[in-house]
């Protein structure tokens, strides 16, 4: 008790979130598979660890242990050239873990576990630096009960991409700039979506003045030497310095190009009312409303006057990589990443203790359903 007691006050506030939510995800995980399983008898271990690699998984898992596919990028489907259109940071991470643990999926749900972990411990430094204790224990239930929360336990990037970008947040608004630096280019390795914590990083150096300012420039090369050597990585691989956005944009990918917003509102809209298949109108009509949700937050961040610029212009850099595509298929994924919503979600229930109770049981039920579909292995972003 003594130990807990000296233990950082924000690892205390991130503790009890992360293991309640953990518990919860992998408890409803594993009825799921149970209750679906034609098998007699309990789920093997392989089978319950299965839903955790699905889909985008299985691409992180592929490049961790094989590395990238040389040669000229090849994306007919079913080759591995589609794996260009992932980034590198997470596969890094896992691959290192796989020595230790033979499941290749086991080891990405504990570095996922782990990054999450760190993630939830910088948010509750960067809410209780904006606010205060109360505040940042309700972003960090806010987080690991967000509906999507559920990949944030899977082998995907969500949870290392947060760890990166929650912490440069969190060094950016405290002057450490040169430890915003480094996370931020750290986060740009895992997602393209680390290209919203440039902005920050310039509006929060305009505020220095003299030499630390000269410094905080040059610890901005540090994100852009991650963008170069992505660029290079797939030049000297492939031949095609932009193998990542081609390969997004390839069948194999599901032909994701860069558009409007209100383009991929539209498309998304007409995919939701007019396909044969009751799930996918479903799938596209969730985009929509998590898309829509996204821009009102947004609009909401840069209308208070208690939240930081900076912090809404990463919100609104976040929102638009995931919106600004020809159709929205990952919205609600993606708007995991807007983390800056919390001080809205906090400033808006503030005395209002009932308003706190309701906002997370409708997180919780919500995480909940999304996490049942994700058992089912069902493709929930």
């Amino acid at each position: 008790m003594g130990l807990w007691k000296r233990t950082p006050t924000p690892l205390r506030v991130a503790a009890a979130p992360f293991v309640v939510s953990k518990l919860l995800v992998f408890l409803i995980v594993v009825l799921t598979v149970y209750s679906r399983s034609s098998r007699p008898g309990f789920p093997s271990v392989e089978d319950l660890l299965q839903p955790f690699g699905n889909w985008d998984g299985q691409h992180y898992l592929d490049i961790a242990a094989h590395g990238y596919p040389a040669g000229p990028l090849d994306l007919t489907p079913g080759h591995r050239g589609v794996l260009w259109a992932f980034f590198p940071g997470y596969p890094i991470l896992v691959k290192p873990a796989t020595w230790l643990i033979s499941n290749r999926i086991l080891a990405g749900v504990v570095v996922s576990a782990l990054c999450e972990l760190i993630a939830l411990v910088f948010l509750a430094r960067l809410v209780m630096h904006e606010r205060d204790r109360e505040s940042a224990s309700l972003s960090v239930w806010l987080l690991v009960l967000f509906p999507y929360a559920v990949f944030l336990s899977a082998a995907y990037s969500e949870s290392a991409f947060l760890a990166a970008a929650t912490a440069s947040l969190y060094y950016a608004r405290t002057g450490r700039h040169g430890a915003a630096s480094v996370t931020a280019g750290l986060a740009i390795l895992v997602r393209i979506t680390g290209l919203a914590l440039l902005p920050v990083l310039l509006i929060e150096q305009r505020s220095l003045r003299g030499r630390p300012r000269a410094l905080a420039l040059v610890g901005f090369l540090i994100p852009v030497a991650a963008i170069g050597f992505l660029i290079l990585n797939a030049r000297l691989s492939t031949g095609d310095a932009l193998a990542y956005i081609h390969a997004q944009d390839s069948p194999s990918f599901g032909n994701h190009s860069f558009t409007w917003p209100w383009i991929g509102a539209y498309n998304t809209f007409r995919l939701a009312t007019g396909s044969s298949a009751a799930s996918y109108d479903y799938l596209y009509f969730t985009q929509l409303v998590f898309g829509v949700a996204g821009a009102l937050g947004v609009a909401a961040m840069w209308m208070s006057p208690r939240i930081p610029r900076s912090l809404s212009a990463y919100a609104t850099v976040v929102w638009l990589s995931a919106v600004s595509l020809n159709y929205w298929e990952s919205a609600g994924r993606y708007e995991i990443a807007m983390i800056p919503l919390a001080l809205l979600a906090v400033d808006y229930t503030a005395r209002h203790t009932g308003r706190r109770l309701a906002l997370v049981v409708a997180a919780a039920a919500l995480m909940a359903y999304g996490t049942t579909v994700f058992g089912t292995g069902a493709f929930l972003s």
